[in-house]
């Protein structure tokens, strides 16, 4: 299991305070963000977000896709441009059942993450994810499966 670094100021008074936290990882200038609702229970024994199953098979499809540009002309320089950073919206989990909802502190932190990465394309995996980005009446479910051009200014979000 990897050491767990100190929590961000302001989660000392969150509700999951005591749970392991699964940080993001990869490049801050990538231009593409996987945005998942939280860890699943065995995430944390990696430390890294999508190393579980599903996250295996997302992972997966990545590498064919990466081994399908480096066969194109030119696919190198447009696989650099897939690179991706990795987070969750709630970024803790126990080892009994996963959050309900994030908290303000989980929210500040996913906001920072939009803020400090600046993605072109945000791929988001499951409705407290979806939520989080401010998508105000839309369900996730009227959504998933399709993709949405999404205009991000500060942290609001409207319609192209």
């Amino acid at each position: 299991m990897n050491e767990e670094k100190p929590k961000p100021i302001g989660c000392s008074a969150c509700p999951y305070s005591n749970r392991q936290r699964v940080e993001p990882k990869g490049s801050r200038e990538a231009k593409v963000l996987l945005v998942g609702d939280y860890p699943s229970l065995t995430t944390p024994k990696q430390g890294v977000p999508f190393s579980d199953r599903k996250g295996i098979i997302l992972k997966t499809a990545l590498t064919h896709l990466r081994r399908m540009y480096a066969k194109a002309k030119g696919g190198n320089a447009r696989w650099q441009a897939l690179h991706q950073y990795s987070t969750y919206v709630v970024q803790c989990v126990s080892d009994g059942k996963p959050p309900k909802a994030p908290t303000s502190c989980c929210n500040k932190l996913f906001h920072g993450v939009l803020t400090e990465t600046r993605p072109e394309v945000i791929v988001v995996f499951g409705a407290t994810a979806f939520n989080a980005l401010g998508f105000g009446r839309t369900k996730f479910s009227d959504v998933r499966g399709t993709f949405k051009d999404y205009a991000f200014t500060h942290g609001d979000v409207t319609k192209r």
